[in-house]
């Protein structure tokens, strides 16, 4: 089946069309500011075979269409006058079935917090608090980026832990408070009363993996914890509609990388395997390459709509845990690079979407670039 690929590049005010090869052979193409009419014609009859009529929310300057070739793909680009639509069509509406994390005024009215995958219920229901017992928690609080203090430490001309100016804090530590949730980009920070912590197991202590914990033991660390730290994409909070509060992990992934370039300046991240914890064998690598775009693929013919979905541009390489290290990239003077560790099939997942997304959604001159792989990774609210 033909297709069509769509990218909008908020940056650079440009809209770009890639046609499929069936495409490109023979195309009658006009363009309004706001509509691109694409008629596939016979070549040896004038009658088309189909059409595909767009519809932009975004107005082009028809009179800025360059055009370019590579192989059989032909790729339409154009200047876009007006940018007032792009602000709006970065968010996309969220699942039925879910609704974001993301606010944290969505959780003033969650009744209990449970395991997405398997549904078990991982916070005590009752409250001490009679009027309170329908929802779980009377407060919510939005953390602050984790890099905060670091970036008021940049401007200050003298050494403070500033760590201990917010409410809460102690020595850097954020203390968890009964019957309140503090929530950050891809986690939230829970009170251990608020949980069934018989119900939990610890398998890690300072980095270290416990081994197979006997009862006795779980319980002797259990009663030490006075934190507890779950991350959005791992649970479900169940409000009061009745619908579940979810945030998928391409969306916590994209937040936690745009944070770190916004706050480090930096670009390009190794991508570790938590489970192992050896910095010189990173799985994966990403460069970021191209943020706040919109792109689609479009493989329906008649008049289409076209809405775009948000996305990052990326940059990609894998490596497999067994090379010999000299296959692996050399981190010993990676000051602009960044390490992130998450658990295997957090990193399998990711490796398999970034694959995926570069099959379906880049042409094929386009999924590889300066030595790498390259691919999209979509989110659902702006990053």
């Amino acid at each position: 089946m033909s297709w069509i690929n769509c990218q909008l590049l908020s940056s650079l005010k440009q809209l770009k069309l890639t046609l499929a090869p069936s495409h490109s052979k023979s195309t009658r193409v006009l363009i309004t500011p706001n509509t691109i009419d694409l008629t596939t014609i016979n070549s040896a009859e004038s009658d088309p075979l189909s059409d595909t009529f767009l519809c932009f929310s975004e107005t082009v300057d028809p009179s800025t269409l360059n055009i370019n070739q590579s192989g059989h793909y032909v790729t339409l680009s154009l200047a876009i006058q007006s940018m007032d639509s792009i602000e709006t069509t970065t968010s996309i509406t969220p699942d039925s079935a879910h609704t974001d994390m993301t606010a944290a005024q969505n959780w003033s009215s969650s009744q209990s917090i449970q395991c997405h995958n398997c549904k078990f219920n991982l916070t005590n229901t009752s409250q001490s608090d009679p009027s309170a017992a329908h929802n779980l928690f009377e407060r919510h609080v939005d953390l602050p980026s984790q890099h905060w203090h670091e970036m008021l430490e940049c401007w200050a001309c003298h050494h403070e832990d500033y760590s201990s100016t917010l409410q809460g804090q102690q020595g850097g530590l954020i203390l968890a408070q009964k019957n309140a949730v503090l929530v950050g980009d891809s986690y939230i920070l829970l009170h251990p009363d608020t949980m069934q912590m018989d119900r939990l197991a610890i398998i890690y202590t300072g980095n270290e993996p416990v081994g197979s914990i006997k009862e006795s033991n779980n319980r002797f660390h259990l009663q030490q914890v006075k934190i507890v730290k779950l991350f959005k994409y791992r649970i479900d909070a169940m409000i009061g509609s009745g619908r579940p509060l979810h945030t998928s992990f391409p969306d916590c992934f994209i937040e936690e990388i745009m944070d770190i370039a916004n706050a480090h300046a930096t670009y390009r991240f190794y991508i570790h395997d938590e489970d192992s914890l050896n910095e010189a064998k990173p799985l994966l690598y990403i460069w970021l390459f191209s943020t706040h775009i919109q792109s689609v693929r479009i493989r329906e013919t008649g008049r289409v709509k076209v809405k775009q979905r948000p996305a990052i541009k990326v940059l990609y390489k894998t490596f497999h845990r067994n090379d010999p290290i000299n296959n692996h990239p050399d981190m010993s003077n990676k000051q602009n690079t960044e390490r992130l560790y998450m658990a295997s099939d957090l990193v399998v997942m990711l490796i398999k979407l970034l694959h995926i997304n570069s099959e379906e959604q880049l042409p094929a001159p386009e999924r590889k670039m300066l030595g790498f792989k390259a691919s999209v990774l979509f989110y659902s609210r702006p990053a």
